[in-house]
């Protein structure tokens, strides 16, 4: 059906607030190591981001199924 989503919050805010005060674009670019966790939908397996765009990453690891979208 058309207008209906699989999300109850939309992930605009966070998106904005990472955009504007993340200090990096991407993970490589963190002063200190960082790894991002995040669930892959397909096959329920924990996979660590390290390298590529900060704000995917960060906003796969914040999704909530039914709550926030998956990335």
């Amino acid at each position: 059906m058309t207008g209906q989503r699989n999300y109850f919050v939309s992930p605009d805010g966070l998106r904005g607030l990472l955009e504007r005060y993340l200090a990096f674009r991407r993970l490589e670019e963190a002063r200190i190591p960082l790894h991002v966790v995040a669930t892959d939908l397909a096959t329920g397996r924990g996979v660590v981001l390290s390298h590529g765009a900060a704000i995917p990453a960060l906003l796969a690891s914040a999704a909530i199924p039914g709550v926030f979208p998956p990335v």
